[in-house]
């Protein structure tokens, strides 16, 4: 059983999610006993006050007050804690329901974020990575602020995905499209097409790029072959990308041929390195952790996370993932 003051919509006060018996975590919770037509009773809780950070966001250019930023904080140390919190219109945030503790804070304009806009994830104090991420300390009944973030202006991939057709192709909606920054860059974005076939994939730093395309995971229901641009069967023979800094790369078109689905295989692992390690939480209130080679990440919610060749690129509760470039 959890209790949690956030998201409920009741409850302004702020305090710490916990699980029956004042356990931090689903996996240390106390299990309650219900039986068919009888009441289990004495469930209770005593709510402990938690921690605060606040800041406010604005684009590095212009100074402009950025609303619908999507703001993450994760406790660090492997430790289940997190928080998730979208800037108002003004720009500012408040994250509630800390755990006492040091977070790796997250900045994004991508995913699940309300913003129309192109602009690059970065991490606390304007960093590229959670590696990298400057720590942020809570502590209980306290306000941590000023967690502030200019961001950075992205580029953008354009394109149209459609069948093979003839004489005219379809146009081809739920259609997956994934761009990966090549020799371990910090770029990683994933959209979906829309009914008409067009995609733009925003928030991309600089850099060279390869661009999957897939029909799976993304609400297509037709059967065509994973791709990677320009109709290339491998992230090793793809055609890269270049994408600049607040300008948009168009064209990038595919067109899907018939056949089996999946999402493209990601490219090898940096030399030495382990490929992945994958862990899931089948319960909303569960947490996932995984440790690759030295790194550990962990989220609370439903749904899978893997630490791999790619960096993490939290989302907030309650599904959420790890993917991007390697850690």
């Amino acid at each position: 059983v959890q209790f949690i003051a956030t998201r409920c919509g009741g409850n302004s006060g702020n305090y710490v999610t916990q699980w029956y018996n004042n356990e931090t975590s689903s996996g240390s919770a106390n299990p309650v006993s219900v039986t068919v037509g009888s009441t289990t009773p004495s469930i209770n809780a005593a709510m402990q006050p938690g921690g605060t950070i606040t800041g406010t966001v604005t684009a590095a250019v212009g100074g402009a007050a950025l609303g619908g930023i999507c703001v993450g904080a994760i406790l660090s140390g492997g430790t289940p804690g997190y928080g998730y919190a979208t800037t108002a219109s003004n720009g500012t945030y408040s994250m509630t329901g800390l755990a006492a503790g040091s977070y790796t804070a997250v900045f994004q304009a991508t995913g699940s974020c309300r913003i129309t806009g192109s602009y690059v994830t970065q991490w606390y104090n304007n960093e590229t990575s959670a590696a990298s991420a400057n720590p942020v300390s809570v502590t209980v009944g306290g306000t941590t602020p000023s967690i502030n973030a200019a961001m950075q202006p992205g580029g953008t991939i354009t394109g149209t995905i459609t069948d093979t057709s003839s004489p005219t192709p379809n146009d081809l909606q739920g259609i997956c499209v994934y761009a990966i920054q090549s020799g371990g860059g910090p770029g990683y974005v994933q959209a979906a097409t829309a009914s008409n076939g067009t995609y733009s994939v925003t928030g991309l730093p600089a850099g060279s790029y390869i661009v999957g395309f897939s029909s799976s995971e993304c609400g297509n229901s037709g059967n065509y072959v994973a791709q990677w641009y320009s109709n290339e069967t491998s992230a090793a023979s793809a055609n890269p990308v270049s994408v600049t800094v607040g300008s948009t790369t168009p064209s990038i078109n595919a067109a899907m041929q018939p056949g089996g689905t999946g999402p493209p295989p990601p490219p090898a692992p940096p030399s030495g390195a382990t490929s992945s390690q994958s862990c899931s939480s089948s319960s909303p209130s569960g947490t996932a952790t995984c440790t690759n080679d030295g790194t550990t990440v962990s989220a609370n919610g439903e749904g899978s996370l893997t630490v791999s060749q790619y960096g993490s690129d939290p989302v907030g509760s309650p599904t959420f993932s790890a993917s991007g470039v390697y850690l």
